[in-house]
């Protein structure tokens, strides 16, 4: 089954999820409390669906109350509905929806995107999807989301946006027992997207007239492969497989014009020994000349990459610094190899378009004073493929390089994920600040002003979309969620 249809704007929704502080009663002694489920929500500028929000409140009578004219409420029985005018400015606004009961008071933060009609640029952002992946060429992008049916099993929706035209395809309904689904992971210029499936290993493939497919598991292979990165056109693919022809549980894969092709392992793991868990490919660069992956061993993610005779190298060989110490586990030493050098944890979007550059993380590491735990220390760094030199850049630390153009512009992002994107660095210019961040790029570069706190995730070979990651507050705790933001097509002319 597959439906069609435009949106004029993506859904901005954002849900947190509020227990009201209480208040005693000046009288009774009893507790008053306000109960809502939604701290915060936003909308988008325009098409809007109305927000029933549900009330649990002692006593049970309450009032509600807006401070701005564009921001509305009915009241119905134990819940509001709230609807927003279409705001035609191009600036966010903000207001504010309090619920009163006695002498609790709990407030819901409304938050509404500008218009942006007459803008260069278009701004998208869905909490609702799980993941989302960019094409290549920044045509497309990919996601999912699921529901329940009546027996309460999950079922799947594969969804491919054009990012252009604002048409979205919903693929569906799969049930969980037919597919898995459990992350995007990539999608090609054609708009062919590839989601991982628990059910039977490996992609699935959706395309854009409703038809799937399965990838296939490399010669050697045990299980299918993962496919993660395509170049422009989407002749080279990579990724990895399981049960590689090496006996280790990974092994990275390259697939060019529908040939599946195993990838060589370097001699040693990223510690100087024999492999373990093996290898994955994460990425290739637009041209499909350099792909670049990740070893598993262990927690180790020592980043590789296979220059454009298909030769595979550590990156960062020039900054690398293995050292043997002696570790004490449980009373007893026994000889660890320190490394300093340059690992990755990242998808697809490492990779300058020709590959000239590759961004990822150098990583320092040292032995507490008791000689028992490894101690890490991360910044941002990004190899030059064509000198073989890394720029290192231990002013920011921890921070990891995760995005970088062929000229230079370099993005970064907290390691851990949940502490911004940081600057962004101007490498051909001596490692300077060319913004202070990722929101300020975005203005100067597209011409709109997105929400602060997003992180760098793809950049199309163009130039001319960005897929963009933000931390969220849900109901169940923190989260992430995908944007991107885009040149319009002739805009200005």
């Amino acid at each position: 089954m597959k439906t069609d249809f435009k949106l004029s704007l993506l859904v901005l929704f954002s849900g947190t999820l509020l227990l009201a502080g209480c208040e005693k009663g000046p009288e009774s002694g009893e507790m008053h409390y306000v109960k809502l489920d939604y701290a915060e929500y936003s909308f988008q500028a325009s098409g809007n669906q109305s927000l029933t929000v549900d009330i649990r409140a002692n006593p049970a009578e309450w009032s509600v109350e807006s401070d701005a004219s564009w921001l509305k409420y009915v009241g119905e029985d134990n819940s509001i509905v709230i609807t927003v005018d279409d705001n035609e400015t191009v600036d966010e606004r903000i207001g504010t929806i309090t619920v009163t009961a006695g002498k609790a008071v709990s407030d819901i933060k409304i938050h509404q995107l500008g218009s942006d009609d007459g803008l260069p640029s278009r701004y998208r952002m869905d909490i609702n999807y799980f993941g989302g992946v960019l094409s290549p060429n920044g045509r497309y992008f990919g996601a999912f989301f699921n529901d329940y049916d009546d027996n309460g099993k999950t079922i799947n929706y594969p969804v491919i946006i054009d990012v252009q035209t604002d048409e979205r395809v919903v693929l569906g309904p799969y049930p969980a027992s037919m597919f898995a689904l459990s992350d995007p992971m990539a999608i090609t210029d054609q708009g062919t997207l590839f989601i991982d499936d628990t059910t039977e290993g490996g992609v699935v493939g959706f395309t854009l007239d409703g038809d799937y497919f399965r990838s296939e598991a490399a010669p050697g292979f045990g299980g299918r492969t993962i496919i993660e990165g395509t170049s422009l056109g989407g002749d080279i693919m990579v990724g990895w497989g399981t049960g590689s022809p090496e006996g280790h549980m990974y092994g990275p894969v390259k697939i060019e014009n529908g040939e599946y092709i195993p990838l060589p392992l370097p001699e040693l793991n990223y510690r100087g020994e024999e492999h373990d868990q093996g290898i994955m490919a994460r990425g290739v660069s637009a041209n499909g000349e350099i792909i670049y992956g990740s070893t598993w061993d262990d927690w180790d993610a020592g980043m590789v990459y296979w220059d454009k005779n298909g030769t595979v190298h550590y990156v960062g060989e020039d900054v690398r610094n293995e050292r043997k110490v002696e570790l004490y586990y449980e009373g007893s030493g026994v000889w660890f190899t320190l490394v300093d050098g340059m690992q990755t944890w990242s998808g697809a979007g490492n990779a300058s378009p020709s590959g000239k550059w590759l961004a990822g993380t150098f990583t320092e590491e040292t032995l507490d004073s008791s000689m028992s735990e490894v101690q890490s220390s991360y910044y941002p760094a990004y190899f030059n493929t064509e000198t073989g030199t890394t720029v290192v850049l231990k002013e920011y630390p921890g921070y990891g390089g995760c995005g970088v153009t062929d000229e230079g512009i370099a993005f970064m992002a907290s390691q851990g994920g949940y502490g911004g994107s940081g600057p962004v660095i101007n490498l051909d210019n001596g490692g300077t600040v060319a913004y202070a961040t990722l929101a300020e790029y975005i203005q100067a570069r597209y011409g709109i002003r997105v929400p602060d706190g997003g992180q760098f995730k793809y950049l199309s070979a163009d130039g001319k979309a960005l897929l963009g990651l933000s931390i969220i507050a849900a109901p169940y705790g923190a989260d992430t969620c995908c944007w991107y933001v885009a040149e319009k097509e002739n805009a200005g002319e």
